[in-house]
């Protein structure tokens, strides 16, 4: 009878006993119930954590590199990691899609990925709330500062603290200014309500914001325009989009004006757009049409003829420059069409009947 007994118990020790690795892996594979805690020394784990790689299925390779976690010291386990690349990968992805960011990054710095450290606290402190962003986003610069690849990173970083610790004034001050503002004194939010928050908003829109807001206050201002595009460097040509932009929507023509003017090299201005003259009258003409002495102004500016022209026909209220290109042109045959169908006995019909009959203009036609 006795020796009945022993295949009952040696039945039972291999119950308790941890499987070959090759088994356990191929019971894995099958959704299997298993217990990887059978595996108690280290070259056990080792061993089932090769076999698991050799798998190449990363749903095996996470639930024992998960095993090893809960069953392993913190130290040994990372040296497990460091020693097993493809390993580490599967078990970063892992805490990236379980969002355990403070493991996630305890873990990268163990490994030494330090660039994906920064990008890790960046993501983090972005999706914070603005006043808790910015202690995220300084523990970031803290360690990007340390990682010369990533001085450029460290720049955009520092730049983004800086916005956001200005947008925060900002927003601050002019809550307060509308609170306080009884008597209506401050028509420019009566007339242009704030509806959204600055805080966390890009630097452009910032900078159209004080442009709207804010144009006529001096460069050491903290909402200033001229501050905001100082501090951040911003270009002329951005700088200018948005200030126009800004002053389009208050009708303030002639400080549009004053945007636009730059220095000669021999001295004296002259009025410059550092973009496409065409996106320039699509901005000015979007809500209503800039007076005429304006527009004008701004047409004869164009330095190209046919591109002064081509713009011109797009304002009738512009018919005197028309004329003028015309002219310039030599172009006799063009003009006397165009004479035609503006209205008789108008300023700018004159205009174009006295070029016609000017006999100094020597035309090509």
């Amino acid at each position: 009878m006795y020796p009945k007994l022993f295949p009952l118990l040696q039945v039972r020790l291999e119950r308790y006993r941890a499987a070959d690795p090759q088994l356990t892996i191929r019971r894995l594979l099958r959704n299997d119930s298993v217990s990887l805690d059978l595996y108690r020394s280290k070259k056990e784990k080792l061993d089932l954590l090769d076999a698991a790689l050799e798998s190449c299925d990363g749903n095996v390779i996470i639930a024992v590199v998960l095993a090893l976690e809960r069953s392993l010291e913190t130290s040994i386990f990372l040296d497990i990691l460091k020693q097993k690349p493809v390993a580490a990968c599967h078990y970063v992805a892992y805490l990236k899609d379980t969002k355990n960011f403070d493991q996630l990054t305890s873990t990268l710095l163990a490994l030494n990925r330090t660039e994906e450290v920064a990008l890790v606290l960046y993501s983090v402190a972005c999706k914070k709330q603005p006043n808790e962003r910015i202690a995220h986003l300084k523990k970031c610069l803290n360690v990007c500062t340390a990682v010369p690849s990533l001085e450029a990173f460290s720049k955009s970083v520092n730049e983004y603290i800086n916005l956001l610790e200005r947008q925060i004034v900002i927003e601050d001050a002019d809550e307060a200014l509308i609170k306080d503002d009884k008597d209506g004194k401050n028509k420019i939010f009566q007339q242009y309500p704030k509806t959204i928050t600055l805080i966390g908003r890009p630097v452009l829109t910032t900078l159209y914001y004080s442009c709207l807001y804010h144009f006529d206050l001096p460069v050491n201002a903290y909402a200033s325009p001229l501050s905001i595009k100082e501090c951040f460097n911003i270009t002329e040509k951005q700088y200018a989009w948005m200030a126009i932009s800004a002053l389009t929507s208050l009708k303030r023509w002639n400080d549009i004006e004053r945007v636009l003017m730059s220095k000669k090299l021999l001295g004296g201005v002259k009025i410059h757009c550092p973009f496409a003259w065409r996106h320039l009258f699509t901005i000015i003409s979007r809500d209503e049409r800039p007076p005429k002495e304006i527009l004008c102004k701004l047409l004869r500016a164009v330095p190209d003829i046919s591109e002064r022209q081509c713009l011109a026909n797009q304002f009738p209220e512009a018919s005197e420059i028309t004329i003028e290109c015309l002219v310039a042109q030599k172009d006799r045959v063009a003009l006397s069409a165009f004479l035609a169908k503006l209205t008789p006995h108008t300023i700018e019909a004159y205009k174009a009947l006295n070029a016609l009959n000017n006999v100094t203009n020597r035309w090509k036609n």
